[in-house]
């Protein structure tokens, strides 16, 4: 009888010892999954910023898709309230913006576009993803621009200039000649962007015309 009580006492004392030993598993499991999700979110861009080409992938593009605005150039500018360099950067992206009405740029806090941020792979703010009008990735930014090198940045992906060019045609006729000709000379002047700077440039061209007086 009393071998059975010492018997009964430890299988109990050893029971308890495992249930202790899981819950202990559980706390731990629990702490490292929480820990594993808060570092996953975007952080502060407090250093330069950088420029980045690489495509996205297919759950990106399928993401971004739905948040494009159709036939205009679209940027998203990821940012956050608790941000300073976003903050900061913010009244640049106002600037640059009032001078393309043809660009929409949508704003998109990290904190409430969780689903989009992990799509696209948003690992620090302020970043921004620039889409052409026919909703093609071009690039995207991270860290704050100075206003000249967004305006260069914005002018990838703007309507405005077409194919990356504007013409401007000025027809001067001049005084009629003695010889009772009259000639009319017509100059063009092309703005081009350099695809590989990214400046503009500028080409003039005069073409005259000689007619006959009537």
């Amino acid at each position: 009888m009393k071998q059975q009580f010492i018997y009964s006492t430890l299988l109990m004392l050893a029971l308890t010892g495992c249930g202790k030993k899981q819950a202990q598993t559980t706390e731990t499991e629990t702490t490292t999954e929480t820990s594993t999700t808060e570092s996953s979110a975007p952080t502060e861009n407090k250093g330069e910023s950088s420029t980045v080409n690489a495509p996205l992938s297919e759950e990106g593009l399928k993401a971004a898709e739905s948040q494009l605005v159709k036939g205009s150039p679209t940027v998203f500018f990821f940012f956050a309230d608790w941000c300073p360099a976003c903050r900061a950067f913010k009244p640049t992206v106002e600037e640059v913006e009032a001078k393309f009405p043809d660009i929409k740029v949508l704003r998109m806090n990290v904190d409430e576009q969780k689903n989009l941020v992990k799509a696209l792979k948003v690992s620090s703010i302020p970043t921004l993803f620039l889409f052409d009008k026919d909703g093609k990735f071009v690039e995207s930014t991270n860290g704050g621009l100075s206003s000249e090198k967004l305006t260069e940045e914005f002018k990838k992906i703007s309507s405005n200039t077409g194919s990356g060019s504007t013409t401007t045609t000025e027809t001067k006729p001049e005084e009629p000649k003695a010889d009772e000709t009259k000639t009319t000379k017509t100059t063009t002047t092309t703005e081009t962007v350099n695809p590989a700077t990214g400046k503009p440039e500028v080409k003039t061209t005069e073409v005259k015309k000689t007619e006959k007086k009537k």
